[in-house]
């Protein structure tokens, strides 16, 4: 199951965990899923988001939310709350922000993100963790609720600081990540001791009838498939890793998807002719699966 759903912003593309608006759009996504899997013996799992924006660096994701342009929303709420608490008195926020604010309410307004960049990393990831733990555990509770029996398959991050990941990890079964690279490596996804699941990666055909060269390329179909299956390979022998997903299935067309990603990445292309050596490549690591290493 894949899940996206209306929410109240943190930031770009960074769901409110805070916000009712955000419980309410999970939680309406869910039921009105196309498919039903609740207690569908053949579900494995739900992800539920892909590619929010995390950030690699806690203090960028922060810089983010108190720099959103909606004033007072629920997570700079509660972001404020925590930060008085600790810090008591606006001299020492500035302290541990690196700022000169005048009042702790004006980071209820919208704070110009440079004013931030030195603020205190373990601040950063303080405030990071909160909010991270706060989504993870919200969606935990929605399909815990709806579907007891499968597996939160996380949210098919593609950039996260060391503190949203450890966040995730108290409530997700898997962590999984979009891993562009000629060789799978879990840096910051396999920091924790939870299994991860490669939820794209591919090798885009230069040469093939599209003109975009993707996050990876290959000069041919040839070399695509051999890419695959070194990939692969490399993949089943990581102990951390349980599965990777080739994005994607058919080739995108020549004129791009809205966003103009135009790939030659298909298994088969835009006419539905097969990629013979990626379809050779994906079937030899199939039959190989458990004699790889």
């Amino acid at each position: 199951v894949m899940l996206h759903y209306e929410y109240g912003f943190a930031a770009e593309k960074l769901p409110d965990p805070f916000d009712p608006e955000t419980r309410a759009g999970l939680r309406e996504a869910i039921r009105e899923y196309p498919v039903d899997f609740k207690n569908d013996p053949w579900c494995l799992g739900a992800f539920v988001n892909n590619e929010l924006h995390w950030n690699n660096n806690a203090r960028q994701m922060i810089s983010a939310i108190f720099s959103h342009e909606e004033e007072a929303t629920e997570v700079k709420k509660v972001f404020l709350s925590h930060l008085n608490e600790k810090h008591k008195t606006v001299d020492a926020l500035n302290a541990a922000l690196k700022t000169t604010l005048k009042s702790m309410e004006l980071l209820l307004g919208v704070v110009d993100a440079s004013r931030l960049k030195n603020m205190d990393a373990r601040v950063a990831d303080e405030l990071a963790f909160l909010f991270a733990d706060a989504f993870f555990q919200l969606v935990e509770e929605e399909l815990h609720v709806y579907s007891p029996n499968i597996l939160y398959m996380g949210s098919r991050m593609n950039s996260a600081s060391a503190a949203v990941v450890k966040a995730a990890a108290k409530h997700v079964d898997v962590i999984s990540a979009n891993i562009y690279s000629f060789s799978p490596s879990t840096g910051q996804f396999g920091s924790v001791d939870k299994p991860v699941l490669i939820t794209e990666f591919h090798f885009v055909n230069v040469t093939g009838n599209s003109l975009g060269s993707g996050l990876r390329s290959a000069r041919d179909a040839v070399q695509q498939g051999r890419l695959f299956k070194a990939y692969m390979a490399n993949a089943v022998d990581h102990p951390k890793i349980i599965g990777a997903h080739w994005f994607q299935w058919r080739d995108q067309s020549v004129g791009g998807r809205y966003d103009g990603e135009n790939y030659d990445v298909g298994f088969f292309d835009v006419v539905d002719l097969p990629n013979e050596e990626l379809i050779r490549a994906a079937a030899e690591v199939g039959r190989n699966l458990y004699n790889i290493h």
